[in-house]
């Protein structure tokens, strides 16, 4: 996941000198973060649910996207239809707090 513009925008930003430490998933960066261990950056589901966090920056540092996605064979099945439907219902309600904004 190096290509992500997360891992861009961490290193534009890290000091240099500084030691720094590299995780290999969102569970384990949110352990260290929240034991103390120093700053981070995680989805904003995590941190913004955590009372023990504070978010430094007000607004997201990066987005990505999420796509809905199932095999071609299934697009004409109800199940599979109502499934997407409930689910994308389910993101748009919550659309602002997923989004990573404050406010």
């Amino acid at each position: 996941m190096l290509h992500l513009p997360l891992y861009n925008w961490m290193e534009e930003h890290a000091n240099k000198g500084a030691s720094s430490m590299r995780v290999e998933n969102t569970e384990m960066a949110f352990s260290m973060i929240v034991s103390g261990a120093g700053i981070g950056v995680i989805s904003n589901f995590y941190g913004d649910v955590s009372p023990e966090l504070v978010r430094i920056f007000p607004e997201p540092v990066v987005y990505t996207t999420g796509w809905i996605v199932y095999h071609e064979t299934a697009r004409g099945s109800a199940k599979v239809r109502t499934v997407v439907e409930m689910l994308a219902a389910y993101l748009e309600e919550r659309k602002h707090s997923l989004s990573g904004r404050q406010g």
